[in-house]
Parts: C-alpha cells; structure tokens; sequence
C-alpha cells in the first residue's frame, strides 16, 4: 500500500523580521490544521532572554526540517516547516527532517521568556530561508 500524504500550508502571510539597532523582531507566519487557530494573529507576543543561544537552536531547527538522511528518495516527504507549541508557560519548537529519520525539540521556559501567552495552541510555522539566515544574524548583545 503506498500512500501519499501531501499537506500544503497556507500562511496568511511570509515570516517577517524587523530590525532595530540592537533588536531583531520575527514575526512567523503560523499554519494550522484547526481553522479556529488560524484566526489567531498570534500566539505569544514577547522576547526570549537568551535571544543569542535561541536563534541559533532556531537556525538548526531550520536546517534540520530541510534535511534528508534516509538512503531512498522514494521516501522523500517535503515538510519544511517546524511546529511551535505555547502555553503552560513555556514555548516548544519541535522539527523532523524532511525524511522522518531525525527529530528536533528546543523548549524555552518560562524563565527565559520575557512577554504574554495570548492563547495556547500548537502550529506550524514558517521558517522561510530568509528567516534561518536572520536567525544566524543575532548576536550575544542582541534583543
């Protein structure tokens, strides 16, 4: 039995990134199967602390849903996208590689989160490669 399970995400609109002297500030464009989610505009409004060390988790969470580490191409199932989870005080990043084979979670805490959980839920996001390279641009003095 061979099955084909092509979902296309629809984003209301790209990821964004605005930058300031020393901020950066994503906005990414969410997706969602529950249509009910879709009319939220936002998830979470706020900045984590270690803006640093999270953008570099994000940027390989990026590269890892853009990865294929199976040996057939038969098998190639085309998810670029990882899925954020908000709520319970904590933000929950979470990505398999394109093949299925590798899977890649960042939690951050309610300790490192500095804002407000405007409605729990669970999402794709998207990380468009514009984003990834903005993620690899934060910097250890950065906001």
């Amino acid at each position: 039995m061979n099955v084909d399970f092509d979902y296309q995400y629809q984003y209301q609109h790209t990821s964004t990134i605005a930058m300031g002297s020393k901020d950066k500030s994503f906005i990414l464009a969410h997706c969602s199967e529950i249509e009910q989610d879709n009319q939220v505009h936002c998830f979470f409004h706020g900045s984590i602390i270690n803006s640093f060390v999270a953008s570099k988790c994000l940027s390989t969470l990026g590269k890892t849903v853009r990865s294929h580490f199976a040996i057939s191409p038969d098998q190639r199932v085309n998810m670029r996208d990882p899925i954020v989870s908000v709520g319970n005080g904590q933000l929950h990043f979470e990505a398999f590689s394109s093949c299925n084979s590798v899977y890649a979670r960042i939690d951050v805490l309610q300790t490192g989160i500095d804002g407000e959980f405007i409605q729990a839920g669970c999402t794709n996001v998207d990380f468009n490669d514009v984003t990834i390279r903005a993620f690899n641009t934060v910097g250890r003095t950065d906001n």
